[in-house]
């Protein structure tokens, strides 16, 4: 059988001295590789707790120790294998094995000795070492749904609206912004509550506040209009003139420009000779109102509403006919380029550069109430003898200290852990990211230590427990901390035949970004290759049903095509995705019908 494509990356991978950032799409066998990265790694230590594997699931932990204590026991009582990665596999166990006996470790007996657990497991550790300073005196079981908590928190808070001064005028200002409607203030409370991880740090440290909110700000529209402005490079100057045309056609009907809400913006491109600079935002916007309409799509129509006016009322009427043809072509081209119309779309709603006094009067409100809130929500936590997902990390991250200020615990770990692996990194939010980083603070180049990353952000599933994607693409630009990281790719799909790769690859990549940027979290579509030949038939059908209402035509046909799947090939299983549970009540009698359980 042919070697895998990506042979050389998964080869690198097994170099212990060297630290990674590895990314493996679905079906890539990552798995295996952390399994045999694991393997490695024991033989360069003395004791198997001086490495930390680190995974997202109960499921993915267990289903790693199964894997390496497997590996064990075989290479111990079992042959040889022929294949060749399960031959890897052997050989690699089987000087695990040497090294077990030689330092006495009894892994097979004591498969626990292999620190391999969640994040939340591993943060929950953290914090009960440091139990008292982290504020719970035993840490409870996080729960999944924790709203009712946070209403109780919100509700407490809200009982000091009436105080004078303080957290009551605070409140007060809040509450005005938002028209005076308790139930808004209370949905946008509880927003904050649940992402509180992501702007405790910015309320809490030192320094000016509304200085780095603004300044954060502009990061963002500059990095925006950077990237629009090299997609429009090839057509600026051409853009420009148009724009220019049509800003004075809108000034000429409308000299005040108050009639359209949309003409304002496009008024600021007159005399505009090529792309506006990186300060002119109204221009920028002009643009975009220029080429999308409201509701985001490209513009189709041209009139004297979007500045393309007939020849009796333009400003140029010897040239309108021609200026409005090379406006359809610029548009055409427009449509052409992947990720624009996000990008013109982003431009519309990015956030002033500087916050006025009022914007400023309410984030100053907030930025008083949140700590408030948070401190009342700790005290319902400890009423209730309960906490959520994001207080465990938080106090974890409490138990390692700052960065200047580490720990006895944190020093204890860099002392312990010679080497980190992190699955499914790109579900990390941006405090574990915070927690990795100071774990590996006092680590340098070459001092033996490694770090592993591996994850694939064509498949972040975690925002509910704000898992950020742009991490894993900054942590393969910029490295974690001082540790920098070698990037590498696993291209090959193990799990499906070729055809349904190619039609993966076919139809994901245009729905997927077309450049990649970290401050978004955009990932774009990485291709698969497949390792497994192509099966006969359609790898892909999709079946339409325009009149079936009660989804009676879908259950038969997804019958059907169960029955027939399993007809050809009966030792193989059929699954069955639905959108919800619902939808599985014609299903499941279709499937009975059929004989099918």
């Amino acid at each position: 059988m042919n070697r895998p494509a990506d042979t050389e990356a998964r080869h690198k991978a097994l170099d212990t001295q060297q630290s990674f950032a590895v990314a493996a799409p679905a079906g890539a066998g990552k798995t295996g590789l952390l399994t045999q990265r694991l393997l490695c790694l024991l033989t360069r230590v003395e004791a198997p707790e001086q490495i930390l594997c680190m995974t997202f699931t109960r499921k993915a932990a267990a289903e790693m120790r199964r894997r390496v204590i497997n590996a064990l026991v075989q290479s111990g009582v079992g042959p040889e294998p022929e294949a060749e990665y399960e031959r890897q596999t052997y050989e690699l166990a089987r000087r695990v094995l040497e090294c077990d006996a030689r330092l006495q470790w009894g892994l097979i007996d004591n498969p626990k000795r292999l620190r391999i657990q969640t994040i939340d497991s591993f943060c929950r550790t953290l914090a009960s070492q440091l139990a008292p300073e982290s504020g719970f005196a035993e840490l409870p079981e996080p729960v999944d749904d924790a709203d009712k908590y946070y209403v109780q928190a919100i509700r407490e808070v809200l009982a000091g609206l009436n105080s004078e001064g303080g957290i009551g005028a605070a409140l007060g200002t809040i509450l005005q912004h938002v028209d005076n409607d308790m139930t808004r203030l209370e949905r946008l409370l509880m927003r904050l509550l649940v992402n509180r991880e992501q702007w405790l740090p910015l309320v809490y440290s030192a320094g000016n506040t509304r200085t780095r909110l603004e300044s954060a700000a502009q990061n963002l529209v500059q990095e925006t209009l950077a990237e629009l402005a090299q997609v429009l490079a090839p057509v600026g100057e051409e853009l420009a003139q148009l724009a220019d045309y049509a800003a004075r056609n809108l000034l000429q009907t409308n000299p005040d420009h108050t009639g359209a809400k949309a003409a304002a913006p496009l008024t600021t491109c007159v005399g505009l000779k090529g792309l506006p600079p990186a300060d002119a935002v109204d221009a920028w916007r002009g643009l975009a109102d220029m080429l999308l309409r409201q509701d985001g799509e490209f513009r189709k129509a041209l009139d004297k509403r979007s500045g393309f006016p007939t020849a009796k009322d333009s400003v140029d009427p010897d040239r309108a006919v021609q200026h409005k043809e090379a406006m359809r072509d610029l548009l055409e081209w427009c449509r052409q380029q992947r990720g624009l119309q996000a990008l013109l779309e982003d431009l519309r709603y990015l956030p002033a550069a500087e916050l006025d006094d009022t914007q400023w009067h309410v984030l100053e409100a907030l930025t008083a109430v949140l700590p408030t809130l948070v401190a009342g929500l700790r005290l319902v936590f400890n009423r209730e003898n309960v906490c959520d997902f994001t207080e465990v990390t938080l106090a974890a991250l409490f138990a390692l200290g700052e960065p200047e200020q580490p720990t006895d615990l944190t020093l204890r770990l860099d002392y312990q852990l010679k080497h980190i692996l992190v699955d499914e990194f790109q579900d990390t939010s941006s405090i574990q990211y915070e927690i990795l980083r100071r774990l590996v603070a006092g680590w340098q180049p070459d001092d033996g230590r490694t770090l592993f990353l591996v994850g694939d952000g064509m498949q972040s599933l975690y925002g509910f427990r704000n898992a950020n994607v742009g991490l894993f693409l900054d942590a393969r630009y910029h490295g974690v901390s001082d540790i920098p990281l070698e990037n590498l790719d696993l291209t090959v799909n193990f799990r499906s035949q070729a055809q349904v790769i190619h039609w993966v690859n076919r139809m994901f990549a245009e729905a997927f970004p077309a450049r990649e940027n970290t401050g978004r979290g955009a990932v774009t579509y990485l291709p698969a290759e497949a390792h497994n030949a192509a099966l006969k038939g359609p790898a892909v059908t999709i079946d339409l049903f325009e009149d079936d209402p009660d989804g009676l035509l879908q259950a038969i046909q997804v019958a059907d095509c169960a029955q027939r799947a399993l007809q050809a090939d009966s030792k193989q299983s059929v699954a069955i995705l639905v959108r919800s549970r619902g939808h599985l009540r014609q299903i499941l009698p279709a499937l009975r019908e059929k004989g099918l359980q």
